[in-house]
């Protein structure tokens, strides 16, 4: 039996109990930390490679004011920062981890529980290939880049927001 779109997670509870609740969760966790341990420091860095690449390409009285600017607690880095990072750190994250996500989506409509995360991802790799772990990249890449572009514009906006009251 495999969970549909129309399936309520009361009738999952009904048709494989408590532990069908769970189908896929070592997969999600093989895709979500993975994600995050790329996201956040990409995300930190490409934000610190625009500011000091505004810097670098100021006119030298710009510069030196961009500086001074960018060390004071109510300097307000430009829009794009935090949405180019997010879409920079989004989809090299998203890209990276795509075997995980296409496995766990695997898991999650087999609903068999015949295969541990490992021994799912060598059978496919050995049966199609290593390049079908990394099916659908470029859809996954297309939607999560602009949703965590989104996503980090609105912490960076919301953190400003919050250090001004």
């Amino acid at each position: 039996a495999t969970v549909g779109k129309a399936d309520s997670a009361l009738t999952v509870l009904k048709r494989m109990g408590p532990i069908g609740m769970y189908r896929g969760f070592t997969a999600t966790l093989f895709r979500d930390v993975p994600f995050c341990i790329v996201f956040f420091p990409l995300y930190s860095n490409v934000k610190e490679w625009q500011i000091n690449a505004l810097k670098s390409s100021s006119t030298p009285l710009n510069q030196t004011n961009l500086l001074e600017m960018t060390h004071q607690p109510d300097f307000k880095e430009p829009f794009h920062v935090g949405l180019v990072a997010g879409i920079v750190a989004g989809a090299v994250s998203a890209a990276l981890v795509t075997p995980a996500d296409m496995l766990k989506t695997r898991i999650q409509q087999k609903m068999n529980g015949d295969e541990r995360f490992f021994q799912y991802a060598k059978n496919v790799a050995s049966k199609e290939g290593l390049s079908a772990l990394f099916k659908g990249w470029q859809a996954r890449v297309f939607v999560i880049a602009p949703l965590y572009g989104i996503v980090s514009l609105a912490f960076e906006v919301q953190k400003q927001w919050l250090s001004s009251n």
